[in-house]
């Protein structure tokens, strides 16, 4: 189940499955487990498509910014958002 998301968030966001999975490998290495993993996933993919980053390395923020600043994983998109944009605007 979890590769059949990987590759469906692969196709929706134009990402190389590899990239996803790397995604999902730093993820885990977080120690996150498989629902919180695949609950993070579509924000993070989504975010490193319209920054132009690598998955991995969003997938490491994603964590930090959770752990840090308790953001839940259905908030983290909103997060992400508003990070960009504070980026964008200096």
């Amino acid at each position: 189940a979890a590769l059949a998301s990987a590759r469906k968030l692969a196709e929706e966001t134009a990402q190389p499955l590899g990239k996803v999975l790397d995604g999902y490998e730093a993820l885990a290495a977080q120690g996150r487990k498989m629902g919180s993993i695949r609950a993070f996933m579509p924000a993070v993919a989504r975010t490193a498509q319209a920054a132009g980053a690598e998955i991995a390395d969003i997938a490491n923020s994603a964590g930090a910014v959770s752990d840090q600043m308790m953001i839940a994983e259905n908030r983290m998109q909103a997060a992400f958002d508003i990070m960009v944009k504070g980026g964008q605007e200096g």
